[in-house]
Parts: structure tokens; C-alpha cells; sequence
């Protein structure tokens, strides 16, 4: 049984060994298209604290934004957007822009995340 479609389907003893390594295979590729395209349905580009706001007052996911580094202004969004918190600090990309919660230049790209 194919466990993303739920099709049945019959395979031939002989050869089985192979036939289930190349299902195996297919299903892996396409259980990490479907993760893929989640993470990349839920990952947002935000600029300020108000849109980070009402974004989560809405919907989940994961928000990408420009951040100055200041742990005052980490503990305002948590405060401010109702638990949300950063999940990680973008180490491969430069910061470009200005902190979304002061307006000062950005130090770091971060994301954001509630937990549920």
C-alpha cells in the first residue's frame, strides 16, 4: 500500500527485494517534495513588529526578519505577539536592512516561530 495515496496495489514475487528498494525510494523522494512544499508555504519575509503581530494572531509558520541583536526588543515580540520567539539565527545570510522591532540597522536575520 502506498502510504501518501493510499493505493493498493500487487507486486510480483519475483523481484521483490528490488521492486520494494525502488518504492521505498520513491516514497522517501516524495514524503521530502511534500515537506518541502509545506516549509515553503509557511516561510514568510516580514519587515516590522506589527506585521510579525498580526501575522501570528492569524496563522503559524515560520517568519524570517532583520534583527538588531538587542535582547530587550527579543523579550517585547515575545511579549508583544503573544509568545512568539526565534528559532534560529540565519548564519549564511548577511543582514540587510533594519531591525522590524526599532528601526536601527540589522545585525542578524533571524526566524520566528510560536510553539502550540
Amino acid at each position: 500500500m502506498d502510504r501518501l495515496s493510499r493505493e493498493k496495489r500487487a507486486l510480483p514475487a519475483a523481484g521483490l527485494a528490488e521492486a520494494l528498494g525502488g518504492e521505498l525510494q520513491k516514497f522517501q523522494t516524495r514524503l521530502f517534495e511534500r515537506a518541502q512544499a509545506f516549509q515553503r508555504a509557511n516561510t514568510f519575509e516580514l519587515g516590522t513588529l506589527d506585521e510579525v503581530i498580526a501575522h501570528f494572531r492569524d496563522r503559524g509558520g515560520f517568519v524570517w526578519v532583520q534583527w538588531c541583536g538587542d535582547e530587550a526588543e527579543e523579550a517585547r515580540v515575545k511579549t508583544d505577539a503573544g509568545g512568539v520567539t526565534i528559532r534560529t539565527i540565519d548564519e549564511d545570510t548577511r543582514p540587510s536592512g533594519n531591525c522590524f522591532v526599532c528601526g536601527r540597522p540589522a545585525t542578524l536575520r533571524v526566524a520566528l516561530a510560536k510553539a502550540y
